[in-house]
């Protein structure tokens, strides 16, 4: 069985260690950062299937963080996870690529969304494998304004 590398990014170590419980499942294997700028110096350099990120946080912030890993070309699914889930917020994290916004009272979800980021990823995979002229035009537009999945 393939094992799943989730990264769980919030500046409070309870919320990540809930995440964590709360996702558990046998197929994933978690890291943890406590911020935007240390969950990005991770994923550079470390493979991750999906990424589970608060909003706002120290020294550097989720979307900050989805931003700069976009700049960098790397296609890593995120799923934010804020209490202050706005419907402009969403529109803003979209267009940068996050997979899903979840509102934090919807935290029991976790695991149904990382699971459908996984998938994603693997779609945009096959995409990128069969070299498919189409494709590369979709994983050109996702890059600039997101999926809004």
């Amino acid at each position: 069985m393939k094992k799943y590398r989730v990264l769980l990014v919030d500046d409070e170590p309870e919320i990540r260690d809930c995440l964590q419980v709360l996702a558990t499942k046998s197929d994933l294997e978690f890291d943890q950062a406590p911020d935007g700028r240390a969950a990005l110096d991770m994923i550079l350099s470390t493979d991750y299937d999906c990424v589970v990120s608060d909003i706002k946080m120290p020294r550097m912030s989720g979307i900050e963080m989805l931003k700069a890993l976009r700049h960098k070309g790397k296609d890593v699914p995120v799923v934010f996870i804020s209490a202050f889930a706005t419907e402009d917020f969403a529109k803003e994290v979209c267009d940068y690529g996050a997979v899903k916004l979840l509102h934090k009272l919807e935290i029991l979800k976790v695991r149904e969304r990382i699971q459908e980021a996984i998938d994603f990823k693997a779609e945009l995979q096959a995409i990128k494998k069969n070299a498919d002229p189409m494709g590369d035009e979709f994983i050109q537009l996702f890059h600039k304004t997101g999926t809004g999945r």
